[in-house]
């Protein structure tokens, strides 16, 4: 399957990175390649893995962690 429109993060454009690329080494589903919604799926799997890795490595409250994590997804989603 190949898709060629890419609706991907910003930082991966222009890397040659395809969105069934992301959505495979992500283990998100392959038809969210050439969606828009493929950046909202991104930023919630971040969100549950910086939930974990802001109480692992900083030590913080799973309430802190929790608004860091949304204050960063919500950065990353008002760049579309």
């Amino acid at each position: 399957m190949k898709i060629n429109k890419i609706k991907n993060v910003n930082p991966l454009r222009g890397l040659g990175i395809q969105d069934l690329d992301v959505c495979q080494e992500f283990g998100l589903p392959d038809y969210l390649a050439g969606n828009p919604k493929l950046n909202q799926s991104m930023a919630d799997l971040m969100y549950e893995k910086n939930i974990k890795s802001l109480q692992q490595y900083e030590n913080m409250s799973l309430n802190d962690a929790k608004r860091e994590a949304g204050r960063m997804r919500k950065k990353a989603l008002s760049i579309y």
